[in-house]
């Protein structure tokens, strides 16, 4: 129903569609958005490397890992079977080699949940041709409690992905600077 004054009427008129023109657009950027997340998952579909998880020393784990490459950014994905038993700690590293406290190691973050799906970023100036394993490492111990190899198509290790070196685990140059031990 239309106010009787004609200039009145005119007014909503004009200026009541428009009123609704910023709800329509922002409906507009969601499905922008929305599509643009798609395109995302579906370029992170193809991981460079993947890795089945282990656990080590009689710790529980499962599930799988995957290096992702979208948009210009790198990200460790745990899949959504991944579970590890509780402990204090833990860290997500990748190694050289299965035993983390040995070998050279890049930190990418503390655990944030014991299952399910989740991603970390990796640094973008690390090579990951260097790393051969993903090791979840529980600091408080020093003991690694899951390790997954990790392969790409057509190669045993993460070749040649990126040129520089990226940050180490704040204890590597303790590490560096102690006689390694032996394996049994």
């Amino acid at each position: 129903m239309l106010p009787s004054h004609p200039v009145l009427a005119a007014l909503l008129v004009i200026f009541l569609p428009a009123a609704r023109l910023p709800a329509q657009q922002g409906d507009g950027m969601k499905k922008d958005s929305a599509e643009q997340q798609d395109h995302a998952a579906m370029a992170m579909k193809e991981p460079s490397a993947q890795g089945r998880l282990i656990g080590v020393e009689k710790h529980k784990a499962s599930g799988t890992v995957h290096i992702m490459n979208a948009g210009g950014k790198r990200q460790l994905h745990f899949t959504p079977d991944f579970s590890l038993e509780k402990g204090p700690d833990v860290y997500v590293t990748l190694t050289d080699g299965s035993k983390r406290v040995t070998g050279r190691s890049l930190v990418i973050g503390k655990l944030t949940r014991f299952s399910g799906e989740q991603s970390y970023d990796l640094p973008a100036t690390a090579d990951l041709g260097k790393y051969t394993h993903l090791v979840l490492w529980c600091r408080k111990y020093s003991v690694n409690m899951a390790e997954a190899t990790l392969t790409s198509p057509g190669s045993k290790k993460l070749d040649g992905m990126m040129q520089d070196e990226g940050a180490t685990m704040e204890e590597k140059d303790q590490m560096d600077n102690q006689p390694a031990s032996k394996p049994n």
